[in-house]
C-alpha cells in the first residue's frame, strides 16, 4: 500500500490563517471564449493566462487572448472549488453566468 503524501502547504498557511480557494471565468477579447479555472491567487493566475511564456493552459494558449477576469466566486476549500468548476463546465459557463446575473438583478 502506497503511503499517501501530505498536501503540499498553501500560501496563507504560513499565517496561520485558512487559505481561500476561488473559482473564476475569463474571457478572451480576440475570440470570445471564455476559460474555468480554480485558484488561491485570481490575479496571478489572470497574469499567467496572458503571459505565454508562464502559461500553463494549453487551452488558453491555443486561443488567444488577452484574458479578462469577468467572473469569480469563493470556495472554501480547493475540494469546494473544484466541484464548482466542474459543475460550471458541465453546465455551461454562459449558463452559469446568465444565472448569476439573474440572482444579483432580482435580489438573490
Amino acid at each position: 500500500m502506497r503511503a499517501q503524501r501530505p498536501d503540499p502547504p498553501r500560501p496563507a498557511d504560513w499565517r496561520g490563517q485558512p487559505a481561500v480557494f476561488w473559482v473564476y471565468v475569463i474571457r478572451s477579447q480576440s475570440s470570445g471564449m471564455f476559460y474555468v479555472g480554480q485558484t488561491d491567487d485570481v490575479q496571478g493566475r489572470v497574469r499567467q493566462h496572458n503571459e505565454p511564456q508562464k502559461n500553463r493552459s494549453l487551452f488558453t494558449t491555443r486561443n488567444l487572448g488577452p484574458w479578462v477576469l469577468v467572473h469569480q466566486e469563493r470556495c472554501s476549500s480547493r475540494r469546494e472549488a473544484m466541484k464548482l468548476e466542474k459543475r460550471i463546465k458541465g453546465r455551461g459557463v454562459s449558463r452559469h453566468l446568465k444565472e448569476i446575473a439573474r440572482q444579483s438583478a432580482s435580489g438573490c
